[in-house]
């Protein structure tokens, strides 16, 4: 993990210097549990955790887009209680919002009063009323890639000078570069297991020639890594009918075959 830059934090004499010596506390700290982290959700809470922490903020969050990039996710909280969240799991990229526009323009947002934040973001009004006074929110980028967004927010007004901003920065960045490593790892790993699983499939299929076998045992190679369960199918007289299933849970298996043969009942009476 890259040594973060203090040059910004030694601007005022002894009080940065203080809090220099806390930033890289949690420079070290932080460094030691995401050389250790190995799910995403590790990482996220490892981040919010430490940003709460020392600034003294009262609730953080960590959004990161859904799939096809039209709006952020929340994927971990700290300090808020259920009533502030309710409804704001996912936020559409349209709405004008810090979140939204830390993404949008890949640059931090800070807002120190209650009333600069509603007036600039009027969404905002039912959330911050009573709640949160000051707020922060960084894009988590890896180069020219924006990976998700980092937010802070205060009970009271809070003025962010050069070293809390310097320190914030410091956040996303490492959080921005966990994830990454934590998503090539998994990208990694699946890909192994796919290659895992073509290779055994290769083995099942050369060492038998009886297909129900064959599939069979490849329906069951399947569970749990492809997917929760398994059905294949071949063609009968016009029909696709079930000819192996597997699932973890036998009771499954037993309950799919229960309803195959009562929808096969049903239907030679209509025929």
């Amino acid at each position: 993990m890259t040594t973060p830059d203090l040059t910004p934090l030694f601007t005022d004499g002894v009080m940065d210097a203080t809090r220099a010596v806390s930033f890289m506390q949690t420079w070290w700290r932080l460094s030691q549990t995401l050389s250790h982290a190995t799910t995403r959700d590790e990482v996220i809470d490892s981040v919010v955790r430490e940003g709460v922490h020392v600034l003294g903020a009262d609730a953080g969050t960590v959004l990161l887009p859904n799939a096809d990039d039209t709006a952020l996710i929340v994927k971990g909280t700290r300090g808020y209680e259920p009533r502030h969240v309710n409804g704001w799991h996912t936020i559409p990229l349209s709405r004008s919002l810090p979140s939204t526009e830390a993404y949008r323009t890949r640059q931090p947002v800070y807002s120190e009063s209650i009333r600069g934040a509603i007036d600039t973001y009027p969404a905002l009004g039912d959330v911050l009323d009573g709640t949160t006074g000051s707020l922060a929110a960084l894009p988590l980028q890896v180069g020219d890639l924006v990976l998700g967004v980092l937010s802070l927010a205060f009970h009271g007004p809070r003025t962010l000078d050069d070293t809390d901003r310097a320190f914030l920065q410091f956040l996303a960045s490492q959080c921005a570069q966990a994830l990454q490593r934590n998503a090539a790892l998994e990208d990694a790993q699946r890909l192994n297991a796919q290659l895992r699983f073509l290779a055994e499939a290769g083995t099942i299929l050369s060492r038998s020639l009886n297909l129900s076998e064959i599939l069979a045992s490849i329906a069951q190679l399947a569970i749990p890594e492809v997917a929760d369960w398994c059905t294949i199918y071949l063609p009968d007289e016009g029909r696709l009918e079930p000819v192996t299933i597997a699932h973890q849970d036998p009771t499954m298996v037993a309950r799919f075959w229960q309803l195959n043969l009562s929808d096969a009942g049903v239907a030679q009476q209509v025929a």
